[in-house]
């Protein structure tokens, strides 16, 4: 391996060049080794064999390119976690140890290696989460996008990455989900074992991949993520068009790169229950607030009232949105129900929809209500046609929840 990076880095360059290999990780989901690559290595894993074989390799790559971060180990999920998946050195490893699971280990073992060799041979842990919450109809990732239970727990599974109140239906919930919610738990071994350690989900899935609900999964995930400080995440799945358009939400809501601020800024919403919400500004100018938000609710319109905090001046919305009629962003903001006076905007959220609320002073340069985008699975956009702007539909009932912006308080994601 270290001819290949050397090869790598004389082709290319190194990694702070242009075009070099930014950074490397260490094998994949070493937990199934035994399973995936059965003729290269027919016995289960151990811990401590994983933990020899990231510093040998990690070293390796290191010595010829120093700068290259080194993201491991991996792991598939829940269960290589707790305890490497019942690996059977994993009694022994934590003996007289304060590990909590595998992780913690894996952690201090690098940290150790640093200062052992003086290099950081870990940059980034990385693990791997396909949510395992299960439809009332029982099946995970089910596609009864018609059945209201199921489609709630798609739109609620995200909670399993942040929220302790929230218990999904699934094995691990029965098993004890020790560690659920996962980001908090994360943080905290990297705080304890390997302070500075970045974290990133390089691959993940919560559904829906062909409806709505897949998108405002995708979009309250990619909040969190920024709010709990991941550093890198890769959705992994065939057909992601829906939630392909939710990243485009973020990162291209209008076909010309607009996109969530990057810098995030305080904001609640009394009921995730209905819906959710993030908001960032672009560095430290709040003369625009971009506002992602959720409407969960099956078939109802959502009422967001939401409270800026901090400024009284902004006098000017413009909303994108993704709903059930395509896997699209569309600029519905002529098409919208919504009312800003005094910093305090009310915005009529249709059923099964995710919206970016793009906040200022005065009308963003560029935000016309033409732009139309197109959401395809290699997350590219081009112009579409605008006979798709939405229309409002016929409302049965009316629900309500409350959002509050303190824009001063604010930190980088």
């Amino acid at each position: 391996m270290d001819e290949f990076v050397n090869y790598l880095v004389n082709t290319l360059g190194d990694s702070q060049s242009e075009n070099g290999i930014k950074g490397y990780s260490l094998d994949n989901e070493p937990a199934l080794w035994r399973d995936t690559h059965p003729r290269v290595h027919p016995d289960k894993a151990g811990c401590a064999e994983v933990v020899d074989k990231s510093k040998s390799l990690a070293k390796a790559i290191k010595t010829i390119d120093p700068n290259a971060e080194i993201f491991g180990p991996a792991l598939f999920g829940y269960g290589a976690y707790t305890d490497f998946s019942g690996a059977a050195d994993w009694t022994d490893v934590k003996q007289g140890e304060d590990y909590r699971w595998f992780i913690d280990y894996y952690l201090d073992e690098m940290k150790k290696a640093e200062m052992e060799t003086g290099m950081r041979l870990l940059d980034v842990l990385d693990v791997h989460f396909y949510t395992e919450a299960k439809g009332k109809c029982g099946k995970r990732y089910c596609d009864h996008y018609s059945d209201k239970d199921c489609v709630k727990e798609i739109l609620n599974s995200p909670r399993s990455l942040w929220d302790g109140s929230y218990r999904e239906d699934s094995w691990i919930v029965d098993t004890g989900a020790e560690f659920l919610p996962l980001l908090p738990n994360l943080r905290q071994s990297v705080d304890k074992y390997y302070p500075g350690t970045k974290l990133a989900i390089t691959e993940y899935n919560f559904g829906g991949s062909n409806d709505i609900c897949g998108s405002i999964a995708e979009a309250d995930a990619l909040g969190i993520f920024a709010k709990y400080g991941v550093y890198a995440a890769n959705l992994f799945v065939d057909d992601a068009d829906y939630q392909c358009a939710a990243i485009n939400l973020y990162r291209n809501y209008d076909g010309n790169d607009g996109s969530f601020g990057d810098t995030l800024v305080y904001c609640e919403t009394d009921n995730i229950e209905i819906s959710t919400a993030y908001a960032a500004i672009n560095g430290d100018n709040d003369n625009m607030i971009t506002l992602v938000v959720t409407n969960k609710s099956f078939d109802e319109v959502t009422t967001a009232n939401i409270k800026i905090n901090g400024r009284n001046d902004y006098n000017n919305v413009h909303i994108f949105s993704i709903d059930d009629t395509s896997a699209a962003v569309i600029d519905i903001t002529e098409n919208s129900s919504v009312d800003i006076s005094d910093d305090t905007i009310s915005y009529k959220m249709q059923p099964k929809s995710v919206s970016l609320l793009v906040i200022s002073k005065e009308q963003v340069k560029g935000h016309d209500s033409t732009p139309v985008q197109e959401s395809k699975s290699k997350i590219k956009s081009t112009p579409a046609s605008t006979s798709g702007i939405f229309a409002c539909a016929a409302v049965a009932a009316i629900a309500a929840c409350a959002v509050v912006v303190i824009v001063k308080k604010k930190r980088k994601p």
